[in-house]
């Protein structure tokens, strides 16, 4: 899930995205490179069946099956479930609501989203972090805008104006992301943590630039978002294993 061009604000609330809001994106978006940062923290974790909630295009889902994972695609658009699934006919996809999914408890070792959270209100992304708690059998990985970014006073500014093409979202600073995380599920331990979009670039223009740096120079590049997950990021990820009692 990306963009809500027409969202609106009830008593300073962010309104939840309408499933036509989103047909409409992804009736125009091409596919976009995977995230590098993303993947990289996935590998290193023991898992081997990824959901991906609010997947959108699902590019990060294309190359964790290449890269030999089993994968599940989960949208509430029907353009982007159908986009996918023409594309991918071997990938378990479904049209769901983030807020009730429609998979067993501990079904699935990591359920991940990127770029999810910032649509709702708190207490719908409550909710939300429940629901992916429930599923995981393993891990929980969440990917959200960062508050403390230079990027964000040019994002805020376009938001404003009414041009930012993502509709009205929600930035976190670490420390707040971790309190919502925590507060919907309290057997949980944070296990990693990365930034990405560093360099305010469209994706694709960075993609082609990281491939032709050399092998050694692009990984240790990739590494270095870890650093930047607390400040420069334009947005960072958690990662959070569940524990037992």
């Amino acid at each position: 899930m990306r963009e809500t061009p027409h969202s609106t604000r009830d008593a300073g609330k962010t309104m939840e995205p309408s499933v036509e809001h989103w047909d409409m994106l992804w009736e125009k978006t091409r596919i976009l490179a995977p995230h590098d940062t993303v993947l990289a923290a996935i590998e290193k974790l023991d898992t081997s069946m990824i959901l991906e909630v609010g997947a959108g295009s699902g590019r990060d889902l294309e190359e964790l099956r290449r890269r030999g994972y089993d994968v599940v695609y989960a949208d509430f658009s029907p353009v982007a479930v159908g986009a996918f699934s023409r594309r991918n006919p071997g990938v378990p996809t479904v049209i769901a609501d983030c807020r009730c999914l429609p998979f067993r408890d501990e079904s699935i070792d990591l359920v991940l989203s990127l770029g999810l959270l910032e649509h709702f209100e708190r207490e719908t992304r409550r909710t939300i972090i429940q629901e992916k708690l429930r599923v995981a059998r393993r891990y929980t990985l969440i990917d959200v805008p960062q508050t403390l970014s230079p990027m964000m006073l040019v994002k805020k500014a376009l938001m404003a104006l009414g041009r930012w093409s993502y509709g009205e979202e929600t930035q976190f600073t670490f420390s707040q992301l971790l309190r919502e995380l925590r507060s919907a599920g309290d057997h949980c331990e944070v296990v990693g943590q990365y930034g990405r979009e560093l360099v305010p670039l469209p994706r694709n223009v960075k993609n082609v630039f990281y491939s032709r740096l050399p092998a050694a120079i692009r990984s240790i590049f990739i590494k270095s978002h870890s650093f930047f997950a607390r400040g420069l990021a334009g947005s960072f990820g958690i990662i959070v294993a569940k524990t037992r009692e």
